[in-house]
């Protein structure tokens, strides 16, 4: 689900003081985050970008480093999940973002339909009008090839009861 359609400005160069954005999940099995950050026009900087992902009760879902040397300016870095969190949604989540020498957060007025949340700003500031350009992912069920065939038994039954039901 993508929070954000285009991105408007960065949140700034961040810091050890963390941004951070709450926001509403709108699916089931959420297994990864992504968002969208931007290196000041390319620059190589030194440092790590640090996201931490928690529950409404502060307890940490996933937590991971990123070389800053490594990310590609105005691409989606993502934030997995070691498992996918099965009952996900219409649950709140806080995505923080730290250090990263040389990096912002890209960020935008939200999508038309989008569940609100909080963006906070290194200054304390907040926004509820913008978010985060950042997107969940899924996991969905995949049927393999064996449901064929229970697909093709129910249709066969049906066949064979319809005669009995006229």
């Amino acid at each position: 689900f993508a929070y954000v359609g285009r991105h408007r400005s960065g949140v700034g160069q961040l810091t050890a003081t963390p941004v951070t954005q709450t926001f509403t999940v709108t699916e089931n099995s959420m297994k990864a985050l992504e968002v969208m950050f931007s290196n000041f026009n390319e620059r190589v900087e030194t440092g790590t970008l640090t996201l931490i992902l928690t529950d409404e009760a502060g307890n940490v879902l996933a937590q991971q480093d990123y070389p800053v040397a490594d990310l590609k300016n105005n691409s989606f870095i993502t934030l997995t999940l070691p498992t996918p969190v099965e009952n996900s949604a219409g649950k709140l989540y806080t995505l923080s973002a730290t250090e990263g020498k040389g990096v912002t957060l890209r960020m935008g007025p939200l999508n038309e339909g989008a569940p609100g949340g909080t963006l906070t700003l290194q200054d304390g500031s907040t926004d509820t009008e913008n978010c985060l350009n950042m997107r969940t992912l899924h996991s969905q069920v995949v049927y393999g090839w064996q449901s064929c065939y229970v697909l093709v038994a129910l249709a066969l039954c049906c066949l064979a009861c319809m005669p009995l039901a006229g």
